[in-house]
């Protein structure tokens, strides 16, 4: 599927996935829970994926965590995603 960004040596692993998680976390938690459930179900029928996936992009795009991450973007900053 592509998901794999990056192969680790095992004695580096614990602290690059700690690395990763905390971007992670630090990130748009509802994008990124639409995201897993739109990777999810990437092997449903197409008609019942669009319609998910639809749904999805309206969601985000009405979403405080759309508008802060377009507001920095244009402001040249790092975006602050509020829990």
């Amino acid at each position: 599927m592509g998901i794999v960004s990056r192969v680790a040596p095992a004695a580096e692993l614990d602290a690059q996935a700690l690395e990763l998680a905390q971007q992670l976390a630090s990130g748009p938690s509802v994008m990124l829970g639409m995201t897993k459930i739109l990777v999810n179900s990437a092997f449903r029928s197409p008609a019942e994926f669009l319609q998910l996936e639809s749904f999805c992009q309206v969601s985000a795009f009405c979403s405080d965590e759309f508008k802060e991450g377009v507001a920095a973007f244009l402001a040249k900053r790092p975006a602050v995603f509020h829990r």
